[in-house]
């Protein structure tokens, strides 16, 4: 979500508009048990007084299906509309409404209301947009997907395929709901049983699972397959999309529309992935992605074989990603957001 505000801040909008950012979170602090409530509860006053000083047109919440977040958010979103303030309440991950609210009928409630008293419910996907409008009397939906800044990825060479490295790539936080054992299984499939001593993995990011995925590497006796880059930023992380052949992401929680994805597409990087979320309204199957099953690494090696074996797939799959990629731009975002923000200060 941090990634989506600078993305926002650092956009056109700030010309048009004046941004300012009421920051929520513990910010990295380590705290104590009682001080979350505090602190949470002090945001709530903090929140009040900005809105007081500043009279904002329009607040705009940046929240997730989470449990957490979630109330937190419901009574920001309260407190806005009490101070007569434009509302637009945008979700990001988290839970499906389903999952959310099932079995739970103060949730449920609480849900259906405050989303009502948003002038405006922002989603990522289409699919997200339909389960929100049938649990909710939204006023107004807009579908507007994460963007990303295409400028980082215009001056790299074209992709060069069909040299005898594969080089698979996972970027993401090391958790094993992300898919990336299935990743480092599927490496191991392709040297053992299907004869590919030249498929490598890049693994950049950190996470809870990194020293458990460590030791998989080894167990599994693909060491010299296998490496390891931890988080990866600027440069480091622009050669890392150049260097990729593939990106393999078989994720199986819910990811929203994952930053990883996207640049993906704009690094020409051709995709394996699952039907989860966002990600099917971003790439195509067998144009920029091939979608496989989740916890099925079989299914990873089998695909990455077929288009290693397949000498025009990866080509066109990387230029099909380079054109997708031109829809997910920030100006395309900042277009959406500049008519939102103008049709509600209108109001």
């Amino acid at each position: 979500m941090s990634t989506h505000l600078n993305v926002l801040f650092d956009s056109s909008l700030a010309e048009d508009f004046s941004l300012v950012h009421f920051q929520v979170g513990s910010e990295g602090r380590d705290e104590r048990a009682y001080q979350k409530p505090i602190r949470l509860l002090r945001s709530v006053f903090s929140l009040i007084y900005v809105l007081l000083k500043l009279r904002p047109d329009v607040v705009h919440i940046n929240t997730s299906l989470n449990v957490k977040a979630f109330w937190r958010d419901a009574v920001y979103i309260v407190v806005a509309k009490l101070l007569a303030c434009s509302i637009v309440n945008q979700i990001h991950g988290g839970l499906s409404v389903a999952e959310f609210c099932q079995g739970r009928p103060i949730r449920s409630w609480v849900f259906a209301w405050t989303n009502s008293l948003a002038d405006t419910v922002v989603v990522l996907w289409k699919a997200r947009g339909d389960e929100y409008c049938e649990n909710a009397n939204i006023k107004r939906l807009e579908v507007i997907p994460n963007a990303i800044d295409l400028t980082a990825f215009e001056d790299d060479p074209p992709k060069e395929f069909g040299k005898p490295l594969l080089n698979l790539v996972y970027i993401g936080r090391l958790s094993e709901r992300k898919g990336v054992y299935d990743c480092i299984r599927a490496v191991e499939i392709l040297s053992s049983d299907m004869g590919m001593d030249g498929v490598h993995l890049t693994v950049a990011g950190s996470g809870p699972d990194e020293d458990k995925l460590r030791q998989h590497v080894c167990d599994l006796a693909v060491s010299n397959k296998v490496r390891f880059l931890g988080p990866i930023f600027g440069p480091d992380k622009g050669r890392f999309w150049r260097d990729a052949d593939i990106f393999v992401f078989p994720t199986y929680t819910g990811e929203g529309l994952p930053y990883t994805i996207l640049e993906s597409i704009a690094s020409g990087t051709p995709i394996i992935t699952t039907r989860t979320a966002g990600i099917p309204d971003v790439v195509q199957a067998g144009v920029q992605a091939v979608f496989v099953n989740p916890r099925d690494p079989r299914n990873i090696a089998e695909v990455v074989s077929a288009l290693y074996k397949d000498k025009e797939a990866l080509p066109r799959m990387s230029k099909a990603c380079l054109v997708r990629a031109k829809n997910y731009s920030v100006d395309n975002l900042a277009v959406r957001f500049r008519e939102l923000y103008k049709a509600l200060c209108a109001n």
